[in-house]
């Protein structure tokens, strides 16, 4: 029989009455929180304000520990997750009430042979209201790492235990800020994962150098527990139910490094580290969901004990131990990390792999915000306003106010703005301002990827060499004359006229002399060949002339453009 439960006979090992008490504790408050789920949540009695069952059970259980180990070992200082600021205020007597029931039904609960009657607990042992707040308020010290203390969680898992799965009642005495003692009771886990319906129900205990147990929910039928060995790629993984509690995404990650194919197995509360003792899972990764969330010492204290004591290790995500001695939270400690020794270092390595992705993402992400935020704040150039004819009178003022350079830029746009309808260079008036917008915006996100950036800047260098210049709003040509649109469509225009003035005036001169030629018609009658020539030498004068002013077309139009070589 286990030594820790001898009724008779001196104890041998350390922690002996430690361990005692605190088994009787934690089984007694199991007893309270069945009763609060099967009287309440089960009869729809749970109502959405302060006296929801969640309070009623976490009250009831954290006064049925506190107050034996107020008995017990009443100058040991408690970390508890409650207080009994509500229940002291006078329109909550009905609860209060409520919660000295269900904590009296604990107390008396008939004694197993290992407890003793000096706990203050069987039959005749109830307390009163005052008595139960007082013990609930027990749990207010604020924690250190000298000397004695307990930390109590008496509901860990809320939601899965209003679903009726996993939750736990955990206790655990800390020496020096070190776990020494550790008792965690789990009414609702299986004997059997094969047979969820079947027998359930387990209390866990841990004593420091003493190994790990598994006992009956009355504390009896101990069994040592010892985490197995297994390949990383053979591990299965422990998370949270709730993704708020745990990032699940980061943990896939991880999966993926390790090469881990079985899907994670998810549960409520400490019974996590139950688990993963008893060989049921290999690896129970936390990692927090904000960069300001600290875990609280109470959810962790007993869990990481019971794994190292099985045999396991418990760390935080840089391979750190966790530190219990800084007051009611690991605030020096980021994640958590609990598997068996062999796989600890491989597990490590992934998860660095996995934050420094993770760092880079965050770190793309807020670039893309900075970019988009930019974009939205820049000021939007203003539409062009609708377009007018200007007079001659008003070019010719502009053009002289404008000042000359000698190597003035003209800018003819190419590819933006629709498109069909830069022909020579001449600008788009359709379009532009969406698409400058719209390509604005591109651009400030293109800025951000270095690649694509790098190659833009090398096209602009080649472009920039061959003569082309590549700004926001096209390519530009650098040349020693200015090009007025206006000029040259007047100068287009004007040379089409004289063309087309010439050639009337001479095919009209051609007919007049043909119908004074005497000779003419019958001519053209009496040879068609002669009459085709006739034709053609008629036409002639009116080529050479077109061809003539064609030429000043073209010399005007190299004017205009000047001699650069780069012309379009």
């Amino acid at each position: 029989m286990d030594m820790m439960l001898q009724t008779t006979g001196q104890p041998t090992l350390p922690w002996h009455e430690e361990r005692a008490v605190a088994i009787s504790a934690v089984r007694r408050a199991c007893i309270v929180t069945q009763k609060v789920f099967e009287t309440l949540v089960n009869t729809d009695y749970m109502t959405k304000n302060d006296q929801s069952p969640v309070t009623v059970g976490d009250y009831a259980a954290q006064a049925v520990i506190a107050s034996i180990l107020g008995t017990v070992f009443p100058e040991d200082p408690i970390v508890g997750e409650e207080d009994a600021a509500e229940l002291r205020k006078s329109e909550n007597k009905e609860l209060t009430h409520h919660v000295t029931g269900l904590v009296n039904e604990g107390l008396t609960d008939e004694r197993l042979p290992y407890e003793k009657e000096e706990w203050a607990i069987g039959v005749g042992y109830d307390i009163s209201p005052r008595e139960v707040r007082d013990a609930i308020d027990r749990g207010n010290y604020e924690g250190g790492s000298v000397g004695r203390m307990w930390t109590i969680d008496p509901i860990d898992g809320t939601k899965g235990f209003l679903r009726g799965e996993q939750y736990a009642v955990c206790l655990s005495l800390l020496i020096d800020g070190k776990p020494t003692v550790a008792v965690i009771g789990c009414p609702n886990l299986p004997h059997r994962t094969s047979k969820p319906d079947g027998p359930k129900g387990y209390i866990f205990v841990a004593v420091k150098d003493q190994g790990a147990e598994r006992l009956s929910m009355k504390g009896f039928d101990p069994t040592i527990i010892t985490m197995p060995t297994v390949h990383p790629a053979d591990l299965i993984m422990l998370e949270s139910v709730e993704s708020g509690h745990s990032s699940h995404s980061f943990n896939s990650r991880v999966s993926e490094l390790l090469t881990i194919e079985e899907p994670p197995m998810r549960m409520d509360s400490q019974a996590k580290y139950c688990a993963l003792a008893m060989g049921r899972g290999q690896l129970y990764l936390r990692m927090p969901t904000r960069a300001d969330y600290e875990e609280k010492i109470w959810d962790h204290a007993p869990g990481s004990l019971l794994i190292e004591e099985a045999g396991g290790v418990v760390t935080d995500s840089r391979g750190n131990s966790l530190d219990f001695g800084m007051g009611r939270t690991l605030g020096k400690n980021n994640g958590i990390v609990a598997c068996s020794k062999y796989v600890h270092p491989k597990v490590l390595d992934a998860i660095r792999v996995a934050m420094r992705e993770g760092r880079k993402r965050a770190k793309s992400r807020e670039a893309l915000k900075a970019a988009a935020a930019a974009a939205a704040n820049a000021t939007p150039e203003p539409e062009n306003p609708p377009p007018h004819e200007p007079t001659q009178e008003s070019r010719d003022t502009e053009k002289e106010n404008r000042p000359m350079d000698d190597a003035e830029t003209y800018m003819i746009t190419i590819g933006l703005g629709n498109g069909d309808r830069a022909v020579m260079g001449l600008p788009n008036p359709e379009g532009s301002s969406a698409m400058g917008v719209f390509g604005g915006t591109i651009w400030g996100v293109v800025y951000v990827v270095k690649q694509v950036t790098e190659s833009v800047q090398a096209t602009k260098q080649k472009m920039k060499e061959k003569g082309y210049d590549i700004s926001g709003k096209g390519v530009s040509i650098k040349t020693s004359k200015r090009f007025d649109r206006q000029d040259y469509i007047d100068a287009t225009q004007r040379g089409m006229m004289k063309t087309m003035t010439a050639t009337s005036f001479n095919r009209r001169a051609d007919s007049i002399d043909g119908s004074h030629s005497p000779n003419s018609n019958s001519s053209a009658r009496s040879s068609p060949v002669n009459s085709a020539t006739a034709s053609s030498f008629s036409a002639r004068p009116a080529v050479q002339r077109a061809m003539s002013s064609n030429s000043a077309k073209s010399a005007e139009k190299k004017s205009l453009f000047g001699s650069n070589k780069n012309t379009l």
